[in-house]
C-alpha cells in the first residue's frame, strides 16, 4: 500500500482564505449540497480579472468551471517560488 498523498488536502474557500482580488468577486450564494463545490469561491467575469493567493504547498491543483452557454475565458496560472 502507498500513502494517501491528498489526506491533508485543503480546498480554499471564502471561509478559510482571503486572496487579493483584482476584478474577481466573492461568490456568497448558498451551497445546494455537498457536490456543489463551486459555491463559496470567487468569480471572475472580465478579461484581465486576477486573483492572488499567497501560500505554502507541496502540490497545488486548481479547480474551475467551464461553460457551454457563452464564450469561455482563457485562464493562466502563474506560480512564483521564493526561497
Amino acid at each position: 500500500m502507498t500513502g494517501n498523498a491528498y489526506e491533508n488536502a485543503t480546498i480554499l474557500t471564502i471561509a478559510n482564505s482571503s486572496p487579493k482580488l483584482d476584478g474577481f468577486h466573492v461568490d456568497t450564494r448558498e451551497k445546494m449540497g455537498h457536490l456543489d463545490i463551486f459555491r463559496n469561491g470567487w468569480i471572475g467575469r472580465r478579461v484581465g480579472d486576477a486573483i492572488h493567493f499567497s501560500l505554502e504547498a507541496s502540490c497545488i491543483a486548481v479547480q474551475y468551471r467551464k461553460t457551454i452557454h457563452r464564450k469561455a475565458p482563457v485562464a493562466q496560472l502563474v506560480s512564483l517560488i521564493y526561497a
